[in-house]
């Protein structure tokens, strides 16, 4: 029964998961492979960062040895709840990187905060259904989402201006934003306010801090 739970619960945890950074090191993708060992834009990250499973009176803990801790009270199949174990109020999200099946720009409507090098911006940006956008108050039409399919099977892209929507590391409520023809560029992003239903985070009233920096680190 034990290993059976066991290969049940790390099961649950395989695919990639977006880890949303509130500084200028950016958000990124780990990859949690089949028994727990998981691997950070590509690379495995260490044994340090495995995930065990592992009993307690409590039932089964699930954690690194870094002393993170995954919360599964607060854990759905989409969202990652960490919480650290020498201060159990600090606590990181990570998202799940899905299909494409969210993707359309139905999914895009609503109110939106904008993030620039880990930076929250004062702007208000609105979507409405057809991917009109209006920052403060003002329809700028050059900022007009447009989806674009693929008649041959290939994948969808959500445009506005020279800016693309990166989905492969997006979530239904973080949109990341590359210049496709650019070798570099800022560190851009759109996030659901915390009071927004399709915000995954404070759904569960979480406070997620720096996924990439402070204690414990990842």
């Amino acid at each position: 029964v034990g290993a059976d739970a066991k290969r049940e619960a790390f099961a649950k945890l395989e695919g990639r998961w977006l880890v949303v950074a509130d500084d200028i090191v950016g958000d990124f993708i780990v990859t949690i492979l089949q028994g727990g060992a998981c691997l950070h834009e590509g690379r495995y990250m260490g044994e340090q960062y495995d995930i065990m499973y592992e009993k307690s009176p409590d039932g089964p803990l699930l954690r690194r040895n870094d002393n993170w801790q995954i919360d599964l009270a607060h854990s759905t199949k989409k969202i990652l709840t960490w919480r650290y174990e020498e201060d159990p109020t600090v606590a990181k999200v990570w998202r799940r990187i899905s299909s494409w099946e969210w993707v359309n720009i139905d999914a895009f409507e609503g109110e939106w905060v904008l993030w620039e090098d880990g930076m929250e911006d004062t702007s208000e940006i609105v979507v409405s259904s057809d991917g009109t956008v209006m920052i403060d108050g003002m329809h700028i039409e050059d900022e007009d989402l447009k989806l674009e399919l693929s008649l041959d099977g290939g994948d969808p892209v959500v445009r506005r201006g020279p800016w693309e929507a990166d989905l492969s590391r997006s979530t239904i409520d973080v949109i990341l934003w590359t210049q496709p023809d650019l070798a570099e560029t800022t560190n851009v992003s759109w996030r659901r306010p915390p009071q927004d239903p399709r915000n995954l985070a404070s759904r569960h009233q979480l406070k997620a801090t720096d996924m990439a920096g402070g204690a414990g680190g990842i």
